[in-house]
């Protein structure tokens, strides 16, 4: 689901999508970071700070954040 997600926001084939590879080198920008925040939070109900996807972190980061925040 949140490789569907990026995605649809980044504009790249979720085939394409690593799940190692940081978000900013698929594309991610604070726009765009913007926009998948709230597919995220209006998709699976969790919300995202916009600078945890900007950093370092990767889709495998971003999953286990939101299975955290789903269990809390």
């Amino acid at each position: 689901m949140v490789t569907d997600l990026a995605s649809q926001v980044l504009a790249v084939p979720g085939h394409e999508i690593g799940m190692d590879v940081p978000l900013t080198l698929l594309g991610l920008d604070s726009v765009l970071a913007t926009r998948f925040r709230e597919r995220v939070r209006r998709e699976l109900g969790v919300e995202v700070p916009v600078r945890s996807l900007l950093g370092p972190g990767t889709l495998l980061d971003l999953t286990t954040e939101l299975r955290s925040a789903a269990t809390v």
